[in-house]
Formats: C-alpha cells, sequence, structure tokens
C-alpha cells in the first residue's frame, strides 16, 4: 500500500509541474464562436493581444492576435474546426512545442 501511495504521489506531482509549465507558456484561455455556433476554446501567450474583442468569428475567419513587437498570428479557421471538432483546445501552430526525447 505504502508503495501505490508513493507512486501516486510521484505521478501527481509529475502532472501538477507539468501543468505548471504548460501555463507559462499559454497562460491566456479563451472561448471563441464560431459562425456555425460552434464553441472552440482557444490557449495563447498572455502578452498577446486579441484583435476580435467580440470572441465570434465569421466563417473561414481565423482568430487573430498581435505579439508585443507587434506582429500579428492567426490561428487558422481549420485548426479552429478541427479543435470544435474534437473538444480540444487550439494553439496557434508556429508556436506548438514538439518534445524531444533524450537518450
Amino acid at each position: 500500500m505504502k508503495c501505490f501511495t508513493l507512486s501516486l504521489s510521484v505521478a501527481a506531482l509529475t502532472f501538477a509541474s507539468a501543468l505548471a509549465y504548460a501555463q507559462e507558456h499559454w497562460d491566456a484561455l479563451r472561448v471563441y464562436r464560431l459562425a456555425d455556433g460552434r464553441g472552440v476554446a482557444v490557449a495563447y501567450p498572455g502578452e498577446w493581444k486579441e484583435l476580435s474583442k467580440t470572441r465570434v468569428l465569421a466563417a473561414g475567419a481565423p482568430a487573430q492576435f498581435v505579439d508585443p513587437t507587434g506582429r500579428r498570428i492567426e490561428i487558422p479557421a481549420r485548426v479552429l474546426e478541427s479543435a470544435a471538432d474534437t473538444k480540444a483546445v487550439a494553439r496557434p501552430p508556429e508556436y506548438r512545442k514538439v518534445a524531444l526525447r533524450s537518450r
């Protein structure tokens, strides 16, 4: 029983640290409404500014943001629709992190 409790504690700490790390980079989460009425959650860095304050997107329209340097970032409609279909969180495609396995 002690071994199980220890394993559960280690798993909880690992999950908590991974969640804390994820929140550092994706600290804003907003729900947008697509033209067909479906909602989609969008995660993005908190220092970005939303260009659509209504959070209602026209058919085929991307979610648009501006980063601190003034560069415009878009999350394409196909990414938003895919996330809405799978009930996943949409993130900007070019900002996704790739985990590499160390040997």
